[in-house]
């Protein structure tokens, strides 16, 4: 009987592991379901907050761009009003230069620069509007001659500008050979 008694004790333990064991596992199941819906809600919200975080973002970038440029415009309106000054009062040709002056003392500022056309004609620079023979005022009513040292000049047609060192807007030039 004792071997009756400890069979029946073996399997009586053996289904209170197998209940304790089965339990236990559902304990579990439902802790990692609860734990993996929390992971999921914070997921998603953290996601909702970092759309509505670019949102913002873009909010104020497109506010700083628009405002950016605020004191280049100020200071280009005080040169606005020397002009409408210079105009009341038919300024004189220095008065204009002063102007000039002025303003390309504010796009110097703001690393804008002219490109010179006193060199020879670059393609990058320089933007050719004509093409015209070199007439030598010594001598008048002759046909046209060749430059006599064989090369070309270029004469501003409309200023050009670099800005950082690349070109913005290309000198407009006439070339006379």
């Amino acid at each position: 009987m004792n071997k009756e008694n400890q069979n029946n004790k073996t399997d009586a333990n053996q289904q209170i592991d197998a209940n304790t064991t089965k339990e236990q596992t559902q304990d579990e199941l439902e802790t990692c379901k609860k734990l993996s819906n929390e992971y999921l809600n914070n997921w998603k919200k953290e996601r909702a907050d970092f759309i509505n975080y670019k949102k913002d973002e873009a909010k104020r970038m497109e506010t700083f761009v628009g405002f950016a440029n605020e004191g280049l415009i100020l200071e280009f309106l005080d040169i606005i009003d020397n002009l409408d000054l210079a105009a009341k009062h038919e300024a004189s040709a220095e008065s204009i230069k002063q102007i000039i002056k002025k303003t390309e003392g504010v796009l110097k500022k703001y690393d804008v620069e002219r490109i010179k056309t006193d060199r020879a004609f670059n393609p990058e620079l320089h933007e050719a509007v004509s093409t015209t023979e070199f007439l030598d005022p010594l001598k008048q009513g002759q046909e046209t001659t060749p430059r006599e040292d064989g090369g070309e000049k270029i004469e501003e047609v409309r200023a050009g500008y670099t800005m950082h060192g690349k070109v913005i807007r290309p000198a407009r030039v006439k070339i006379v050979k």
